[in-house]
């Protein structure tokens, strides 16, 4: 007989929130029970998602794997300075939760943290991100404009002060 766990037990076990855990569950990645037997197949994926927005098996794969690892406990060696630069737009990635995670592992003085209102996961602006054409022509045209120009301006600042 099989014993179940509530998703609270789950994420204090897995050191995430549940509010991570819920939107995984959410985009049909995690379901209720454990996730080896019960994460969805990739055509199971394609059956209830957008078909204006769907990810390739690969990337499917890679979420899936990535999802079940945890590199949290690794964060507390780091000797040196970490930047962690969030995107607000971002919605791969609890950034709430992300930089609860990165203030409670790496040491104050070692940790700088900054956030981009305007910026997608990609740290790309967000009206660029949602239109593949918009990307495109972006890419094609002007391509330094294709990254948020904060999160250009921030990495050079971070490493010109190295």
């Amino acid at each position: 007989m099989k014993k179940h766990i509530t998703i609270s037990q789950l994420a204090e076990l897995m050191n995430v929130s549940v509010h991570q855990l819920r939107y995984f569950e959410e985009k049909g990645i995690l379901y209720p029970l454990y996730a080896d037997e019960n994460q969805a197949s990739y055509e199971e994926y394609l059956s209830i998602a957008d078909p204006d927005d769907i990810i390739p098996k690969e990337r499917w794969s890679f979420i899936g794997i990535n999802f079940r690892s945890d590199s949290t406990e690794e964060l507390s060696y780091f000797n040196s300075p970490v930047l962690l630069v969030l995107a607000e737009k971002d919605i791969n990635v609890d950034v709430k939760d992300t930089e609860q995670v990165y203030r409670k592992k790496i040491p104050s003085e070692l940790l700088s943290v900054i956030h981009i209102p305007k910026a997608d996961h990609s740290m790309m602006n967000e009206q660029i991100a949602h239109s593949k054409s918009l990307t495109f022509l972006t890419a094609v045209l002007v391509p330094r404009q294709l990254v948020n120009s904060d999160y250009l301006q921030i990495l050079g600042d971070f490493v010109s002060q190295r």
